[in-house]
């Protein structure tokens, strides 16, 4: 079969595992389509191997209201990657104020009291490579709240943005080439504020539309970053990537994802409870399942919605209004199981209305191989095999002595 020349390509179209990587966090992270495609693509990048020599695998700075999911791409892409969300090396800078306190990452140098700990370096090549699998030889390097670090730690983490490598106090090298390294930031916050609450200063007329919104906030943001940090930091910065503020309907969404959560803490509750009980103790069999009504939905977005605080103010609500009562009902046990609860509002209440609507018609849990739902519990005891009977002992003074 002939092929004629020249052939135009698409530079756009994503590769295999880009592709199934997008889809897995837009599944995720709600309300953030824009950061998730510049992440997956200068991912695409390093999973083919077109990234730059001798400097980290990727350097993101991710900046924007808090709230919004900026850390969760993180975890999730760690999910995705390497099995698991906290396959991360996480370095929370508000631990890092003071200068003296750096050597809980580089190590004491010597001469100095803790020298030779080698297990409490956290930036060491073992601590970094621990999560890497067979088939991903990578890691997530998480530098969580930058802003708050000391100088002395951004100098560090600038000698790893420029060289991709940073000599600990014992001397020891370690390797950042086969790192994916995120920083986030939530400089401008101030700004953003007065932005989302519309209470900034001056004559004009308060913003309406989202897109316009966004846009402010992007532009607040990236003039704080770039005002904060030197030149020569930003410089070095693959992609920096700006969140938006939730919309009321990625708040509907991520709700959906947080009550399949409440619903899963439901079911494993009395699993918990059950590894502190005897071993002759049946697990529990105990699955009712939570419906959410319209009004209800309403009510708890009304509640939760928050520009400022973005969903950690959600998960508040749905703990005070969800979570708290649940566990009374469980703890009273009104609630059986198989029961249909669902949860209802009443047009001036301040709580939700629970109600046993029915129950499931299902068969009994199935234990194979000690497993009940996927979860592995050993519902017996380890037997105990006697060994071979000990030799006789010889009678002391044996010998002639």
């Amino acid at each position: 079969m002939s092929e004629e020349f020249p052939q135009t390509l698409d530079a756009t179209v994503l590769s295999e595992e880009a592709s199934k990587m997008q889809t897995f966090l837009l599944s995720k992270i709600i309300g953030q389509p824009k950061a998730v495609e510049q992440f997956v693509k200068v991912y695409q990048q390093i999973s083919v191997g077109m990234n730059k020599e001798n400097r980290p695998a990727g350097i993101f700075l991710f900046t924007g209201p808090t709230g919004v999911g900026k850390t969760e791409l993180v975890r999730q892409a760690a999910q995705f990657v390497l099995g698991r969300k906290d396959a991360i090396t996480r370095i929370d800078c508000g631990e890092f104020q003071a200068s003296h306190e750096i050597s809980k990452l580089l190590g004491s140098p010597p001469g100095y009291v803790g020298f030779a700990d080698k297990e409490s370096v956290r930036l060491s090549q073992e601590k970094l490579d621990q999560y890497q699998t067979a088939a991903h030889k990578i890691n997530f390097l998480l530098f969580d709240e930058i802003e708050e670090a000391h100088e002395t730690l951004l100098s560090a983490i600038l000698q790893i943005l420029d060289a991709g490598r940073l000599t600990l106090g014992n001397g020891s090298v370690t390797d950042f080439t086969k790192t994916i390294i995120i920083l986030t930031s939530n400089l401008g916050e101030k700004e953003m504020q007065q932005v989302l609450t519309g209470s900034g200063l001056g004559l004009a007329p308060a913003t309406k539309s989202n897109e316009d919104l966004d846009d402010k906030v992007y532009r607040v943001s990236k003039t704080a970053a770039t005002r904060y940090f030197k030149a020569k930091f930003m410089n070095r910065i693959d992609c920096m990537i700006v969140f938006r503020s939730l919309s009321e309907a990625s708040l509907r969404e991520i709700l959906k994802i947080e009550m399949y959560g409440v619903q899963d803490r439901l079911w494993r509750g009395p699993y918990k409870v059950w590894r502190q009980t005897a071993f002759d103790t049946p697990v529990p069999q105990f699955r009712p399942i939570l419906k959410l009504t319209e009004v209800a939905t309403n009510f708890i977005i009304k509640e939760g919605t928050s520009q400022i605080y973005g969903a950690r103010e959600l998960n508040r609500v749905l703990e005070r209004l969800v979570v708290f009562p649940l566990g009374a009902l469980v703890g009273s046990k009104q609630i059986q199981d198989n029961d249909i609860i669902e949860l209802d509002y009443v047009a001036g209440d301040t709580r939700l209305t629970f109600r046993r609507t029915g129950k499931r018609d299902i068969s009994p849990l199935q234990y194979v191989g000690g497993s009940v739902l996927g979860l592995r519990k050993t519902l017996e005891p380890p037997k105990w095999t006697p060994g071979p009977a000990p030799k006789p002992r010889k009678p002391y003074g044996y010998g002639g002595l």
